[in-house]
């Protein structure tokens, strides 16, 4: 899920050829991987996806600072998330016991 590195469809070249970016990157993964091999039952939500390339909607900024989101994009983004179908949790079927 997720459209790869959505950091280079909004940020200009120069900012993302520095060694911040790549040390974030590096983490970013790092984290990942240490969370899809310790506990493979997690599904990884990438809701970068949704982010729109200007950071803005309906004139509104979805950060709260540089690299986190604030509360109208994370409202934002639930809509978003919830609008393309996809769920947090598989559907489960209960048994009834009558």
């Amino acid at each position: 899920m997720g459209k790869g590195n959505w950091l280079s469809n909004i940020l200009p070249a120069p900012i993302l050829q520095n060694e911040k970016y790549e040390k974030a990157v590096s983490n970013y993964q790092k984290v990942k991987q240490t969370i899809s091999t310790r506990y493979p039952q997690v599904r990884w939500v990438d809701l970068t996806e949704f982010l729109p390339a200007d950071l803005m909607v309906e004139g509104k900024t979805v950060l709260c600072n540089g690299t986190h989101i604030n509360i109208y994009g994370a409202n934002y983004l639930a809509d978003c998330f919830i609008r393309s179908g996809q769920q947090l949790v598989a559907a489960t079927h209960t048994v009834s016991s009558q």
